[in-house]
């Protein structure tokens, strides 16, 4: 007989084709919200050559590590210096050639303020969103509307964890086995909830460009104790762009602790764990009945009515 006719069952359909049914839906539709936000993940590749170093910066660590590559450059440029209290200070004329951000940090400087949330001074803002508007349109950073759309993404994925959740509500109170729907809603529960979690900010050609340039620059990182007399303010603010605050602290110790600079402050965009790379790291099949066996000796997935726990079927 079919399953789908069995007297009791929960909907009107029995507990090992509502599981099958759920696994194969859940695995279509994550596929599909996969694929969508690879498709704006992708970006596009550009040449470095027209890069500015508080670009690279900000696409290495956001806002903060733009503006720690400024204050490295004009620190070995001999333009700031610090103060009590974790502030900034000018100590000589800011040289020519300067950024638009370089310029608003000695001014910053001027007005001696401190380096603690420096990034979200007014000052700054017109500077820093010029330069993540740049990496947006080079699709190298993700805009607030991609992000946005790979969130909405998900709709689907965390509307059938409802489904999910709502036929297990009704198979416990029709007295039906829902383990493995259990089983299956929860890994489906856990895949949608760490997507939403890390959603990126880099495409994947910003990854790519930026992988790139600290490969060619290694000689730049703080492990090989740079000489910043050889490579100047501009050489020790890409430094600080490509490898983070350590820099700051491997060339001039003082200074860094002196302005309160986060030593840990490097890759602010999540270069590790796949918060922005590698989003996804992750696959599901979960939640089949396998070869497991009801208490009653059927199998999950048997036919002629045979089900899980008296009658009732594994997804409830």
């Amino acid at each position: 007989m079919d399953q789908l006719a069995a007297t009791g069952d929960t909907w009107g359909i029995s507990g090992p084709n509502f599981l099958r049914f759920y696994i194969v839906t859940g695995v279509v539709v994550l596929l599909g919200v996969l694929l969508f936000r690879s498709r704006i993940r992708r970006g596009k590749t550009r040449s470095w050559s027209d890069q500015t170093t508080q670009e690279i910066a900000y696409l290495a660590g956001g806002p903060r590590q733009a503006v720690y590559a400024s204050i490295g450059a004009l620190r070995v440029a001999g333009a700031i210096g610090s103060l009590s209290g974790k502030r900034l200070a000018t100590s000589g004329p800011l040289p020519a050639g300067m950024s638009e951000l370089d310029q608003a940090v000695y001014q910053a400087a001027w007005q001696q303020l401190p380096t603690t949330g420096l990034e979200r001074s007014s000052l700054l803002s017109p500077a820093l969103t010029a330069v993540r508007r740049r990496l947006e349109s080079a699709r190298l950073l993700l805009s607030a509307g991609d992000r946005a759309a790979m969130r909405l993404a998900l709709l689907p994925l965390f509307a059938l964890v409802g489904v999910g959740v709502a036929r297990i509500v009704a198979g416990v109170q029709n007295n039906r086995s829902v383990t493995y729907l259990i089983l299956a809603t929860a890994v489906l529960a856990l895949f949608s909830c760490v997507m939403l979690a890390r959603t990126p900010v880099r495409t994947r050609a910003g990854n790519a460009q930026l992988f790139t340039l600290r490969r060619r620059n290694t000689h730049l990182a703080p492990s090989q104790s740079p000489s910043w007399t050889t490579y100047g303010a501009a050489g020790a603010g890409l430094g600080v762009a490509l490898f983070g605050a350590a820099s700051l602290w491997a060339m001039d110790p003082a200074f860094a602790a002196a302005t309160g600079i986060n030593r840990m402050a490097t890759g602010g965009f999540g270069d590790s764990g796949g918060v922005f790379l590698g989003n996804y790291g992750a696959s599901t099949d979960s939640g089949s009945s396998g070869g497991s066996s009801c208490s009653s000796g059927s199998s999950c997935g048997g036919g002629g009515g045979g089900g899980c726990g008296g009658g009732g079927g594994c997804g409830g």
